[in-house]
């Protein structure tokens, strides 16, 4: 049942302790069991599932707005612009992707010969995800905002967690392993015979059924604090990347290549512009997806021209294809303007 006979008597173990921490961490029997339910909850229901149901139910929601909207002669093209564009991409999927890796890395604590395979799952199911929002981010999202690196040092910093679950998995390991021929197996790699075998019996004084949780616990929190601590005081020492900008750049050049600013994005100001000050060629406000209706009016702050960005984005061989395209806005924002 995983425990002594002296153990037994010693701690009035109960006559069914099948599913103790010493029967998990010595029986592979017992191990495969554990393992095999915890992997059916892991596959499909974590790693597929979710994921391959999510394009099928932004379709369904998009089919639903669509038909509201065509259905309701009250509803205004504003509001159905609104309803219909699509959702901005969020960065969300750091959070699934480290859900899936915890669970994936707790599985390391069994011994299973076909353990391997749910990894291949999980490489499965982070390529897929991969695909599915490279296409949601160039196809269906219709912002993306990514004005610092605060997201990413997150996500470093909660990489700890697995690293954290790995380490233990080492720990319950090891303490499946305390008997001879875990001796054996350090012996024989470390060459640290004498020193093992002198230490095992206050090893297994320390780290035993009553402990062994405590134990692990600990090392979680150890890890998660040195890991912590030398994302936070040393990777910053190897890196090259600095903070450091070019404040020598003015205004103008920087609004040349942004489409968005304070001037066309106050809607206060675009009132005024049109309505009190009666410019001859008044701000027009931005709106996302709107950008080829912006008019470069530089005595208004103004100097982003969408025409004038895609022509310089683009090299030789192309004047055709750019004169067309330039003509193209030019028709719309007339048409729009009348």
């Amino acid at each position: 049942q995983g425990y002594t006979m002296e153990q037994a008597i010693t701690s009035q173990i109960s006559s069914d302790s099948s599913m103790s921490v010493k029967s998990i961490a010595e029986n592979p029997a017992v191990q495969m069991t554990v393992y095999l339910k915890f992997a059916e909850y892991i596959f499909p229901s974590c790693l597929l599932i979710p994921f391959l149901a999510e394009p099928l139910v932004s379709q369904f929601v998009f089919l639903l707005k669509k038909w509201i909207v065509r259905s309701r002669p009250d509803v205004s093209v504003q509001q159905a612009e609104i309803q219909l564009a699509c959702p901005p991409f969020d960065l969300a999927r750091y959070g699934d992707i480290l859900i899936n890796v915890m669970l994936c890395c707790g599985t390391l604590a069994f011994t299973y010969r076909d353990l391997y395979i749910l990894w291949v799952c999980l490489f499965v199911s982070l390529v897929w995800i991969y695909c599915w929002d490279k296409y949601r981010f160039l196809r269906v999202s219709s912002r993306s905002v990514f004005v610092s690196q605060a997201l990413d040092i997150t996500a470093h910093y909660l990489s700890s967690v697995p690293c954290a679950i790995c380490a233990a998995c080492l720990v319950f390991r090891l303490y499946g392993m305390k008997d001879i021929e875990g001796n054996q197996f350090l012996s024989k790699w470390f060459h640290v015979k004498d020193w093992v075998d002198s230490e095992a019996e206050k090893v297994g004084r320390i780290v035993n059924r009553d402990t062994i949780m405590l134990v692990i616990s600990a090392v979680i929190v150890l890890h998660i604090y040195v890991h912590t601590w030398a994302l936070k005081n040393l990777v910053p020492r190897w890196t090259d990347v600095h903070d450091k900008h070019d404040e020598e750049v003015d205004y103008q050049t920087t609004s040349e290549h942004t489409p968005c600013n304070w001037f066309n994005a106050n809607p206060i100001h675009v009132l005024r512009s049109k309505y009190m000050f009666e410019h001859k060629s008044p701000v027009v406000a931005y709106v996302v997806g709107r950008e080829y209706l912006l008019q470069p009016v530089p005595e208004l702050g103004c100097y982003y021209d969408m025409a004038e960005t895609l022509l310089a984005r683009k090299q030789g061989g192309h004047d055709k294809v750019e004169e067309t395209w330039s003509d193209q806005l030019g028709l719309v924002r007339d048409s729009f303007h009348e």
